[in-house]
């Protein structure tokens, strides 16, 4: 009988701590591989989401200012009827009716401002303000001349204002770690006064 018992395997209470140590060691690895790879997701989504936002916004305002003055009936809009720091208005006739309308897409007179106090891009139009882009930090323009000349003082005179060639835009919009992108783009106007 004792053979029988001496034959027997089995686990020790030492070897079970060991096998149970090691279990415990390879699934914290498991979690922490988890939620750090978890986290990497969310902050790539996040900045992918602001980087998508941030460039449809600014092809639609790229849209808008490639488009300021065409005006093929001559009737004399204008340009850029404001060019600031921080908001421009562009005014075209897109339809060629020789009138700005106030209705219709595409829309033939266009604000685009920065609102700091709210973190937000806008665009109006006469149909009214639409909010565009939140957690923005800047936008800002810069308008140039034929040579490539920064102009100024802002608000544009004007005179100025028939002297700019190219709009650089720069907008900066916070991600959700509070840390910033910027974004610039050099738009060419299209149609000279």
């Amino acid at each position: 009988m004792k053979k029988l018992i001496r034959d027997r395997r089995g686990f020790t209470a030492a070897e079970l701590l060991v096998a149970m140590g090691l279990g415990a060691v390879a699934a914290v690895i498991i979690y922490s591989v988890f939620f750090s790879t978890r986290n990497a997701y969310f902050d790539t989504r996040g900045v992918s989401e602001a980087q998508s936002d941030s460039r449809s916004v600014l092809s639609l305002m790229s849209q808008d200012l490639r488009s300021a003055g065409s005006d093929p009936r001559r009737i004399g809009l204008q340009r850029l009827p404001i060019a600031d720091l921080d908001d421009v208005r562009v005014q075209n006739d897109a339809d060629g009716d020789g009138v700005i309308d106030a209705a219709g897409e595409p829309a033939e007179d266009v604000t685009w401002s920065f609102d700091a106090a709210a973190g937000t891009v806008i665009r109006t139009t006469p149909q009214g303000a639409n909010v565009l882009l939140n957690n923005v930090t800047g936008l800002q323009f810069t308008y140039l001349d034929a040579a490539g000349n920064a102009l100024g003082p802002l608000p544009l005179s004007a005179e100025n204002r028939d002297l700019v060639r190219a709009v650089d835009v720069s907008l900066t919009v916070e991600l959700l770690d509070d840390n910033t992108r910027t974004w610039n783009t050099l738009l060419a106007l299209r149609n000279d006064p």
